[in-house]
């Protein structure tokens, strides 16, 4: 099964190392939806929404003959949550959604097949503004 938390440590592990990405905390997702408060500076947390498990590859030989492997494809979806304090206004949120997933489609390892930002809102019981976005990773697993 994909170990998504390895994943999700590694995000965080990749982005706190990042001198460029100093200026925002990264962590897991907070448990039971629990949000920060009060937002002083920006925050992107990471959770598994989801992980996918499809159906046993096909291997095709020289001689053309077809066997089913062990591994399938399996696709997880990483949800997002950018927090930003309210007075560094919407804008804020997509510079970051920006910085962050620029990082992650281009410079990291993962393999990122499709990735969706929703709108900012604010979001009362952390006195911020929060920017929702995912995801996908796919990956080759073992069954």
């Amino acid at each position: 099964m994909l170990a998504a938390s390895g994943h999700l440590q590694q995000l965080v592990s990749d982005f706190t190392s990042d001198e460029a990405f100093s200026d925002i905390t990264f962590t897991l997702a907070y448990e039971n939806d629990i949000k920060p408060y009060p937002v002083d500076k920006p925050i992107v947390a990471f959770t598994t929404d989801k992980t996918t498990i499809g159906e046993q590859l096909t291997i095709y030989n020289q001689d053309g003959s077809q066997v089913l492997s062990k591994n399938r494809i399996a696709d997880t979806v990483i949800k997002t949550s950018i927090f930003v304090p309210y007075e560094s206004g919407a804008l804020t949120c997509f510079e970051i959604f920006d910085r962050v997933f620029t990082k992650l489609l281009f410079s990291s390892s993962m393999k990122i097949v499709s990735s969706h930002c929703y709108n900012s809102s604010y979001v009362r019981d952390c006195g911020a503004l929060v920017l929702t976005a995912d995801f996908t990773i796919r990956s080759t697993e073992k069954s």
